[in-house]
């Protein structure tokens, strides 16, 4: 197996942080969106741009910086984040230079390189819950595949049971003082029928099930 360097996962808050993209082809637009739709402030650096983002520029969505990239041109914006996407390879380095030398984290999805800072991983996401899965760059198509089984796996139920739990949180961590407890019930929520009922569509009598074992549990 070759040698390679094993990656830390987090999840990143991007809520009202500058993340530039340069590039303004089909990965950028991709990139773009899902940039968008955790709440970042995006810039796309590139002299011409995809239908779709010539349309999230017209409605303000987006900065467009309609130029071929330069060296320290990132200096102007001082980004959290950046994003690479264009298939002039040199260009990629210099913006994974340029970026580091701000202290900005980089993803070279050009052409991903050990010198870059993150991945973006596969993932299913049924919010609240997301589910990311990467195989290091050693097998993308394998990635495919694994995330499709937990696309299947995990539906729609999942995410509203940990809705619910999340709602309880407040009361159920001022009602049961230990960790070993909390625990204890929330194995208890998740291993009971409420699931089941979800996922044939009796949600009703799901929470019904939910809030009989946390009142039980919290007036004891």
């Amino acid at each position: 197996m070759p040698n390679v360097a094993r990656r830390y996962p987090i999840m990143l808050n991007l809520q009202n942080r500058v993340a530039v993209v340069v590039g303004g082809g089909r990965v950028a637009t991709r990139k773009t969106r899902y940039l968008l739709e955790v709440g970042a402030k995006v810039i796309v650096i590139s002299p011409t741009l995809t239908n779709e983002l010539h349309n999230l520029s017209n409605q303000g969505q987006i900065e467009w910086h309609q130029s071929n990239y330069q060296r320290d041109l990132l200096n102007q914006f001082m980004p959290m984040v950046v994003i690479v996407t264009t298939d002039d390879s040199q260009i990629n380095q210099m913006v994974v230079q340029d970026s580091q030398r701000i202290r900005a984290l980089v993803n070279n999805a050009g052409a991903g390189t050990e010198s870059d800072d993150f991945d973006n991983m596969a993932h299913v996401e049924k919010f609240p819950i997301t589910v990311a899965v990467s195989t290091h760059g050693q097998a993308p198509m394998f990635t495919h595949q694994l995330k499709q089984v937990l696309e299947t796996a995990i539906g729609d139920e999942y995410a509203t049971l940990a809705t619910w739990l999340g709602d309880a949180r407040p009361v159920i961590s001022e009602a049961i003082e230990t960790q070993a407890k909390r625990q204890s019930l929330y194995d208890r929520l998740v291993q009971s029928s409420i699931l089941d009922l979800l996922k044939s569509g009796q949600t009703d009598a799901a929470h019904q099930l939910f809030e009989t074992i946390i009142n039980k549990e919290v007036t004891q």
